[in-house]
């Protein structure tokens, strides 16, 4: 489940160090950070013999344009025989630099190989839409003239330019605008079901905790009652043998979380995320720790 998860915390941690202010389809390069997306299903296959192809947003680089750090996957210059992968795909496919991925070209239906020349930040759509089919990841190709000049195509700008400055000359169209924003927002509602579902997990686990531990001392600490210990001295043994052993745990994990989030193993929102639901934790564990205080030893 957290595996399943993962993919939308990469793509909202993209999308946060991404500069661009929307994308839009428009009919001709601007220059700087657009691609081609073809009218066609270029697919790429880790051998000849595959039957099945990577589940991948495919787009290509333009001849002529610049690519900055507006869009956080952005690739280096390609050429017509190179790609650039994201990291999710890399990470599910066991792929790094310098391997090779194969594609039937849909011109002239002969089959190349494509070397892999970087690896990208991961994403799974290049514009995450409302209620878009995710992909597995993103593959940016070199130019090839042979697409462009025989294949239909769009391309995709991103830019934080007012939008009439870039159709000011009347003679460029522009449809389909997305804001960064909005991909964003499209994205947490996606995980919205897995947060809640994470949330209900985490608590329900700190409750069971409290509630077994407590049933398995309940007669040691009836006895102290029995033998006329203070409510405070009991409450404070309870503490020692419940909560604070549960907290202890839940700190590790946090300690862990962090640690790993140094080590940038993890993204931001992953750190962030599971944060939450172990700040969550404690304040079950204590909060269910109390109420049982409260009514254990009066009965």
């Amino acid at each position: 489940m957290l595996l399943s998860s993962y993919d939308y915390f990469a793509e909202i941690s993209t999308l946060i160090n991404s500069k661009y202010e929307y994308s839009v389809e428009m009919d001709s390069s601007q220059g700087y950070d657009d691609y081609y997306q073809y009218n066609a299903a270029i697919r790429f296959a880790i051998n000849t013999y595959s039957e099945s192809a990577l589940k991948a947003d495919v787009i290509m680089q333009l001849d002529s344009s610049e690519y900055s750090n507006l869009v956080y996957w952005n690739a280096e210059p390609l050429n017509a025989h190179e790609i650039a992968i994201t990291q999710n795909i890399a990470k599910a496919n066991n792929l790094s630099v310098g391997d090779i991925l194969y594609s039937k070209h849909i011109v002239d239906s002969n089959v190349y190989d494509y070397t892999i020349k970087q690896i990208l930040p991961s994403a799974t759509n290049v514009r995450y839409e409302k209620d878009v089919v995710r992909n597995d990841g993103l593959i940016i190709m070199g130019y090839d003239s042979t697409y462009e000049e025989n294949i239909s195509h769009s391309v995709i700008v991103f830019t934080s330019e007012p939008i009439n400055s870039l159709t000011q000359d009347g003679k460029v169209s522009a449809e389909n605008m997305l804001y960064r924003d909005d991909e964003l927002s499209f994205v947490i509602e996606d995980l919205l079901p897995y947060t809640i579902l994470f949330f209900l997990i985490g608590i329900a686990i700190s409750i069971g905790f409290v509630l077994i531990r407590t049933n398995k001392i309940t007669t040691n600490f009836r006895r102290y009652v029995s033998l006329g210990y203070q409510p405070k001295i009991i409450n404070s043994l309870y503490d020692q043998s419940i909560v604070i052993p549960a907290c202890l745990v839940v700190l590790g994990f946090i300690v862990v979380n962090t640690g790993l989030g140094l080590l940038k193993t993890l993204c931001l929102p992953i750190i962030i995320f599971v944060l939450f639901i172990n700040v969550f934790e404690i304040i079950a564990i204590v909060s269910t720790s109390y109420f049982i205080r409260k009514t254990l030893w009066r009965s």
